[in-house]
């Protein structure tokens, strides 16, 4: 990681103009796609009415005929001649000025065309720009250190402090560590919502749903620096990519309402999740019982918790240190003895040393 920083801080400048460069493509691409896909409406919907016009035109023309013939049989001087040629000029010039319209429709419909001609031509020049700006956007993001080095990095320097944690009883060297982690993680965001990396290349480090980054906001509240949390979850839960069914994004949200005090949005929320089951079944159990202050469900929920996650936890080869420690419910039951719940420790993953320190 530090090897990736002091090369990345030698292109940061240059990646920052060429990033903002390549959004001022984007955008301008993206407004040109828009107007012509306007314009072929535009263009479809005046072809549906200049073909209403030419059926008119067709009635008009064949209503003239008509008339023209029953003249034919009659005598000029017969009253029913003069009201027959009298319809019949006011058929002609509805039928004249209908043939105007036809040709101010038809003027407007090539105009259009020339519009999406220019717009399509506009559209693909854009395009080759915006993908030369996309390759030297990717070839200076390479210089930088990758969003899963910071994934690593924190899930191996938590897993070496949990470890210590149990060897040496040392709550605050242990806390000192996973404070430092978490910045990791901070960072992260932080280069994210600053537009380093691309969300098309990189979508799983966005809104919360990397596992890393609602890991990081429980290890925040079990330290007992819950600000750092709360920052967390301002970086990296965008409202617009609020994909609540996505497991991590549902727990950063409930920990991030939570601890914001939007307590209705959470429990809007867990309503929403009231019948799951399994892992997101203890949080939602867990996150009821803070809002009700209900020892019960809390209980049940973090049992869920610790034995689900430490299931998962064991499938993950070397990373599986970061489990050692259950930051959720290490948190949830930080959060419950602040709410006057009672808890009971289901496993040795929630060391009572968080509980008696923090």
């Amino acid at each position: 990681m530090s090897l990736a920083q002091e090369t990345a801080a030698s292109v940061e400048g240059q990646l920052s103009t060429i990033l903002k460069q390549f959004h001022q493509s984007q955008a301008l691409l993206e407004q040109t796609e828009r107007e012509a896909t306007g314009a072929h409406f535009q263009i479809s919907e005046l072809n549906s009415t200049l073909a209403s016009m030419h059926q008119r035109s067709a009635g008009f023309k064949h209503r003239a005929e008509e008339l023209k013939g029953q003249m034919k049989q009659l005598d000029r001087e017969d009253p029913g001649y003069r009201h027959i040629r009298r319809t019949r000029a006011k058929v002609l010039t509805g039928l004249e000025d209908l043939e105007i319209e036809i040709e101010q429709l038809k003027a407007t419909i090539e105009d259009s065309r020339d519009q999406v001609k220019g717009l399509e031509e506009n559209a693909k020049i854009e395009q080759e720009r915006l993908q030369t700006l996309v390759n030297e956007v990717d070839g200076l993001q390479e210089s930088l250190p990758g969003p899963q080095l910071y994934v690593e990095l924190f899930e191996m320097g938590v897993g070496k402090a949990h470890c210590d944690l149990y060897l040496d009883k040392n709550f605050g060297f242990w806390a000192e560590e996973i404070n430092q982690f978490i910045g990791v993680i901070i960072q992260l965001h932080q280069d994210l919502q600053a537009g380093k990396y691309r969300i098309d290349t990189n979508s799983e480090f966005f809104g919360g749903r990397c596992s890393a980054t609602a890991e990081a906001m429980f290890a925040g509240v079990a330290i007992g620096k819950q600000e750092l949390s709360k920052e967390i979850f301002g970086l990296a839960c965008d409202p617009e990519i609020y994909f609540h069914h996505i497991f991590d994004v549902f727990r950063c949200w409930c920990l991030g309402l939570y601890l914001t005090n939007r307590h209705q949005e959470l429990r809007e929320l867990l309503q929403e999740h009231q019948f799951s089951e399994g892992l997101r079944e203890g949080y939602t159990n867990c996150f009821i019982a803070l809002l009700n202050q209900d020892g019960r469900r809390m209980a049940i929920g973090l049992k869920d918790i610790v034995r689900h996650e430490w299931e998962l936890w064991q499938q993950t080869g070397s990373r599986r240190a970061a489990g050692v420690v259950n930051f959720g419910a290490a948190a949830l039951s930080v959060l419950a003895l602040e709410r006057g719940i009672t808890v009971q420790l289901p496993a040795d993953t929630i060391p009572d040393l968080i509980l008696t320190e923090t």
